[in-house]
């Protein structure tokens, strides 16, 4: 699996409205660095970057329309989001391309300063690669087998985690405590 939280590649696939934007445009927005923004939320992510922004040709005309998750509107000024899973169900912004949702989780789970680029794919890689994605989660349960560990088998059982993430629902955490050799 490939770390979700470096950033890395976003495969983009055109949309009903990429041909709104020159292919000068498309390509510099392919050739273009981005990183998360501050203004994220479940709705859409902001994705910040050095240089003009990525104006559609007629864009103050654009008809409201659907948007899937996965879209990349473009706002007045040119800066793009990241429409995610809770998007709103249509927009009047033009939209570049849409992010395979295989993808989503690269960028939206991006540490602040990671490098996002995207690269545009044909609808039919497209598919292919989210058939794939799909079809690694769906092999993933089946992949996770207990972990049985036998004490006698264990040289040092001091050396092993065996009770993890264990909290007191009574105790204050930020009450001071006595650790047993600390001075009070």
């Amino acid at each position: 699996m490939a770390d979700r939280f470096s950033g890395g590649e976003l495969r983009l696939v055109e949309s009903f409205q990429s041909d709104l934007f020159p292919a000068e445009v498309r390509r510099r927005f392919a050739e273009t660095p981005f990183t998360p923004g501050r203004r994220a939320s479940r709705m859409a992510l902001q994705l910040m970057s050095e240089g003009a922004g990525f104006a559609a040709e007629g864009q103050l005309n654009v008809l409201s329309e659907i948007i899937v998750p996965g879209d990349v509107q473009m706002t007045g000024d040119g800066r793009p989001f990241l429409l995610l899973r809770e998007a709103q169900t249509t927009g009047g912004y033009p939209r570049i391309g849409t992010v395979l949702p295989c993808d989503l989780s690269r960028a939206v789970q991006a540490a602040a300063g990671a490098v996002l680029r995207f690269r545009w794919v044909t609808l039919e890689e497209g598919l292919a690669q989210q058939a794939a994605h799909e079809a690694a989660v769906a092999g993933l349960p089946s992949a996770c087998h207990p972990l049985l560990r036998d004490p006698a088998d264990m040289a040092d059982l001091l050396s092993y985690q065996l009770i993890g993430g264990v909290v007191s629902a009574a105790a204050d955490p930020f009450e001071p405590r006595n650790e047993p050799g600390a001075e009070t």
